[in-house]
Order: structure tokens, then C-alpha cells, then sequence
């Protein structure tokens, strides 16, 4: 791309910009401060554009590795249920377990699941620690995309917990439910970069208690429906499913609501009477 720029009658500047490196080709202009200011401009473009497509590179290599290990994980419980008597998938005595060659796919595909939940984990707190850095300096909403709420699909795997606990009772799974909150990222990545005032900071403010106050509400009419049932106090390991459950998914809630009645409450300040008029 190049820009010509035209400073007087005599000065003309010719930049040529190939990536985001810039290169004089001829320049005659009086003010060489106007020429710093331009040159530092358009070298901050570049680097910004070359950063944003590194960005979306990384978070689609991220999106892709956790459909594979998850593809991984659903085809060798397949295999292992079919064709190794469903060893490492329904429950089994560790203590007397012997290394079979068919036992291999489940523990690949396992030791790659803890590897890339690890992964997810340490990426999130870095990323976490940056843009709380950034919005100290700036005063402004982080950078994120909105493409991380396709990691709410993970809550979905909460259901398994239910299946384990009647296999083998085991409720670990339920805390997938906190995945559910992952899909605040499609809106909060729509208001990245926003500056922080006094009518976003009051917004905020009435969007987390909204969130808190709903995700309350639901929990306790979930548990007044299940003692009104009596199973909670029949079976303890019911009582700690439920407990589990309700807990895991009360945080995804509030993780949700936070961020899309955020998004709203700001939607509907920044929108013109006219326009509330008309979509009313």
C-alpha cells in the first residue's frame, strides 16, 4: 500500500508500507515533527493489525485443538466400549488393572484432555492478568473476542455428570455447567475496548445485581422443587449432585447474566429516543 501526502506547494512524501515496515521513497516537507507523527501512526497501524491477526489465528488453533480432543475422547470410548469390553469408560478396580494394548487410545486421549483443560487454564489467567493491567492504564474495558463464548458449548458435558453418578457415582462432570458462563464473552467481546465512565460503571454495578438476584432466585426454586420431591432426603449422594449441580450452574448463570444485561443496559443508554420509539 503506499500514501502520498502533500505538505506544500514543493513538499511531497511518498510512503511505502509493506507490512508494517515503512520505507521513505523521496520526501521534501519543511515540518519534520508532522513527519515523526505520521511515521508513528501508521507504524502503530501495522503493528496493530499484524497483532489482531495473530489473535485470531491463536483463539481459532484453540477452538479447533478442543474439538479435536473432545472428537478424540467421544471416539475412543466408542472403540473401548465396542472392541476392549468398555475397560477406562464404566468403573473398574485400579488395584488388580493390568496394561492392555487396547487401553491405549482411552489414555492418549485422556492424558490430551487434562493437557488441553490445563492449557485453557493457565491461557485464561495469563490473559486475565493483562487486561486487568490494560484497564489500569487506560481506563477501558478489555480486549477479548467474542469468538470465547463458543466455549460455552463445554457446559453442555455437565450432563454427563448425572450418567457417571448412577454408573460409578461420580459428580464430577456437573461442574462442566460452569462453562455456561463462557457465553458472556459473545457480549462482552462486542464492548471491548469501551471507556470506562460514570453511566458504564453505574450499568455495571446494576448488571451484576441483576445477575446475582436471578441467579439466586433460580437456585432456591430449584431447591424448594426438590425437597417438596423428598428424594433429597432418601439419598445423600442425590443431595450432593444437586448441591454440585446447582452450584456449577448458579456461577455459569451469574458469569452470563453479568455480562449480556451489561450489554443491554448500555444498548438502551447509548440508543437515540427516537430509535427506542421506533422499536418499541
Amino acid at each position: 500500500m503506499a500514501a502520498v501526502l502533500t505538505g506544500g506547494k514543493e513538499s511531497d512524501i511518498f510512503i511505502s508500507i509493506r507490512d508494517k515496515y515503512i520505507t521513505f521513497i523521496f520526501m521534501t516537507i519543511e515540518s519534520s515533527q508532522s513527519v515523526k507523527s505520521i511515521v508513528c501512526k501508521a507504524r502503530r497501524s501495522g503493528q496493530m493489525g499484524v497483532k489482531m491477526k495473530n489473535n485470531k489465528q491463536k483463539t481459532w488453533l484453540l477452538i479447533g485443538t478442543g474439538v479435536l480432543v473432545i472428537f478424540l475422547m467421544a471416539a475412543s470410548s466408542l472403540y473401548s466400549v465396542k472392541y476392549n469390553e468398555a475397560r477406562l469408560v464404566e468403573p473398574m478396580d485400579f488395584s488388580q488393572y493390568v496394561f492392555r494394548m487396547k487401553d491405549l487410545p482411552m489414555i492418549v486421549s485422556g492424558v490430551l484432555f487434562c493437557i488441553y483443560i490445563g492449557c485453557l487454564i493457565v491461557l485464561i489467567i495469563r490473559t486475565a492478568s493483562r487486561n486487568a493491567r490494560e484497564v489500569e492504564e487506560t481506563h477501558t474495558t478489555r480486549r477479548i473476542s467474542p469468538k470465547f463464548g463458543f466455549f460455552g458449548f463445554f457446559g453442555f458435558l455437565g450432563f454427563l455428570g448425572f450418567w457417571t453418578y448412577s454408573a460409578r457415582g461420580d459428580i464430577f462432570p456437573v461442574f462442566f455447567f460452569l462453562f455456561f458462563g463462557f457465553f458472556g464473552f459473545f457480549y462482552e467481546g462486542k464492548m471491548s475496548h469501551t471507556f470506562m465512565d460514570e453511566r458504564y460503571q453505574e450499568n455495571a454495578k446494576r448488571a451484576q445485581h441483576g445477575a446475582l438476584k436471578i441467579a439466586f432466585g433460580v437456585m432456591v426454586a430449584a431447591l424448594v422443587v426438590l425437597c417438596y420431591g423428598g428424594r433429597l432426603r432418601k439419598d445423600p449422594g442425590i443431595i450432593m449432585l444437586s448441591a454440585a449441580s446447582l452450584l456449577a450452574l448458579g456461577v455459569g448463570l451469574v458469569l452470563f447474566l453479568s455480562q449480556y444485561l451489561l450489554y443491554r443496559y448500555d444498548r438502551e443508554d447509548s440508543c437515540p429516543e427516537g430509535e427506542e420509539d421506533e422499536n418499541a
